[in-house]
């Protein structure tokens, strides 16, 4: 579970870090941030899970 709750981070991260090199138009900020919460959890948690655990 801790390994899907880093990957969010690291999802959430990877999209604020990209907002702030080139701001684009955040129309829904919070479905945003949800959507690569959601994404980051599944893919670098997946791999986080494999690697580590």
């Amino acid at each position: 579970m801790l390994y899907f709750l880093i990957g969010a981070l690291l999802g959430m991260a990877q999209m604020l870090w990209r907002f702030i090199r080139t701001p684009f138009d955040m129309s829904y900020p919070v479905q945003g941030f949800a959507f690569s919460a959601a994404i980051g959890a599944a893919s670098y948690g997946t791999i986080l899970w494999l690697i580590l655990g």
